[in-house]
């Protein structure tokens, strides 16, 4: 897979800008398709904010990629306008249930919302900042179930986990807690997580990528993923996060946007004017 006419078009793109039509080599499910994967979309929620559902048939580049229907299982909490959100490990295992159908390996975009501000426990009076601890747990606990069912089939995955941003849980000079309208360093840095399933533990201790990274390096993996497997005898996993693309900080929300520098970061305003923070 080739991603550096995707970093072209979209480095220093807006917003928007990241939802207009992008070459085919930028659709990171297009290019497993075409590797043989079988796309597949499911979700904690119903789709419906902000037109998520449309957007992700509009940008997956898989056509008619199928979306996983998760309206039997059970709840587990509300959104804050009222709306169902679903168990993360009921909805994955019901999916990997139905997976087994499928001959080949199958790619599964899952998006879960289990950790969003305004999210409301079921009889609990606890704030969206009070829970944030039992929901944060909670939903790590579920991946690692649904890690050891895979593993108790005798399949083999790869996981990986990207969050959107940071919920900004504590806030600093620029801003209060919980609100992101200025990307921080804070909130545009998210722990990504790569997680192997399958195979016997003799590759070596974790790997951790400590440079600026970004979808361009996730993209980059994986492509060293699929066409090496790791899960051969004798593999290094280290060899696979060597040389990823480095991408330097740069955040945006609406017209606000916040680019690293040599002692901290710096913000553009809405009307241009940038100013150096810590």
């Amino acid at each position: 897979m080739g991603y550096f006419e995707c970093f072209r078009e979209i480095y220093g793109a807006n917003d928007a800008d990241l939802y207009k039509d992008a070459p085919p080599q930028c659709h990171l499910f297009g290019q497993l398709a075409a590797a043989g994967y079988t796309a597949q979309t499911l979700l904690n929620h119903d789709g419906h904010l902000d037109n998520f559902l449309q957007i992700i048939h509009d940008n997956i580049g898989v056509p008619n990629a199928p979306m996983i229907s998760n309206t039997d299982v059970p709840v587990a909490m509300h959104a804050f306008d009222g709306s169902a959100i679903h168990d993360d490990y009921g909805s994955l295992a019901k999916w990997y249930a139905q997976r087994a159908q499928i001959p080949g390996p199958v790619a599964l975009y899952y998006n879960t919302i289990s950790l969003h501000d305004g999210n409301q426990l079921p009889n609990s009076s606890l704030s969206s900042l009070d829970s944030y601890p039992q929901r944060v747990n909670r939903l790590m606990s579920d991946f690692d179930r649904f890690a050891d069912l895979i593993a108790s089939s005798g399949r083999r995955a790869v996981i990986v986990f990207v969050p959107e941003h940071g919920a900004a849980l504590r806030g600093d000079s620029n801003q209060v807690a919980w609100l992101r309208e200025i990307s921080t360093p804070r909130i545009v840095h998210g722990p990504v997580g790569v997680r192997l399933v399958g195979f016997d533990g003799n590759h070596g201790p974790t790997t951790v990528i400590d440079h600026p990274t970004s979808f361009l390096a996730i993209a980059q993996l994986l492509s060293n993923l699929v066409s090496n497997s790791p899960f051969k005898p004798g593999v290094a996993l280290s060899q696979y996060a060597t040389n990823l693309p480095q991408t330097q900080m740069i955040g945006e929300n609406e017209g606000t946007v916040t680019m690293a520098t040599a002692d901290g970061y710096t913000i553009r305003t809405p009307d241009g004017v940038w100013a150096n923070a810590r």
